[in-house]
């Protein structure tokens, strides 16, 4: 549980294989067996209030997916603050998954998958959910496990000062308090519910405001630290951003509280 951030890179990239290779082995046959391509491509959306009515629905399950930014700062450790090296790994892990999310649905939509799946490929997929949850599982409490980390650590400041080496390996406390909040929860709802209520909670309120609101706060805050050290401003042009992050969070959940009370 506690292995070094080396170990679960290894544990991951492991997952991710298997995850991949099980992936290919689904897909490639399901889209040789897509009904008719093009309509399928051409589909119109079914939402019954449009196509408007329709984003916006799925608009908190995309402020959901943010959550993957937790891990940038092991995934940093890992690269060794390597700038490059970490861009370019957001950047790529970031457009694979979308890739494989639309080959997909091509695949669902177009009657594909089903095929394959009832022809004899029910433990490759097995696999695959298997392999992506093993894999999800190892990054969300990595990304956990270094927030509680710098929790814990800043409760002990000096001895932060006085070490001048990274530690590469979670701790007990941390790695516990990140495993056993939703192994209790996995625990009460396994006998029946799920976890949409919580989900779309989440996504509609809390994420807007870790990722729209919360980083506004700390760059104002670094900006006032700065501006206090030096005689000079940053260009009204570094505003923009903020205006515009701003303006779309709290109209999102001016949308979201109208829709939801």
């Amino acid at each position: 549980v506690t292995q070094t951030n080396e170990g679960l890179k290894s544990v991951a990239n492991a997952a991710v294989m298997v995850l991949f290779t099980s992936f290919a082995s689904l897909l490639f046959p399901s889209l040789t067996q897509v009904q008719d391509p093009i309509f399928t491509l051409l589909a119109p959306g079914n939402h019954p209030e449009g196509v408007t009515a329709g984003v916006s629905a799925a608009l908190p399950l995309l402020f959901s997916v943010l959550i993957f930014q937790n891990i940038v700062p092991s995934l940093a450790k890992l690269l060794d603050f390597d700038r490059t090296k970490t861009t370019a790994s957001i950047a790529i892990g970031s457009a694979i998954p979308m890739f494989m999310y639309i080959a997909w649905c091509y695949a669902v939509l177009g009657g594909g998958l089903d095929n394959s799946i009832s022809g004899g490929n029910a433990a490759l997929f097995t696999t695959f959910s298997a392999a992506a949850l093993v894999g999800s599982s190892t990054a969300c409490v990595m990304s956990l496990a270094e927030e509680f980390e710098s929790i814990i650590g800043g409760m002990n400041i000096d001895a932060m000062i006085e070490s001048d080496t990274i530690n590469d390996r979670f701790s007990l406390p941390a790695v516990t308090l990140s495993i056993t909040p939703p192994a209790m929860l996995a625990l009460a709802f396994a006998n029946g519910g799920d976890f949409t209520g919580a989900l779309h909670f989440g996504g509609a309120f809390i994420s807007p405001f870790l990722y729209g609101i919360l980083p506004i706060m700390l760059f104002q805050s670094m900006q006032k630290d700065d501006n206090q050290g030096s005689t000079g401003r940053l260009s009204s042009a570094w505003n923009i951003p903020q205006v515009c992050l701003g303006a779309g969070t709290f109209g999102f959940l001016i949308q979201e509280i109208s829709h939801d009370f």
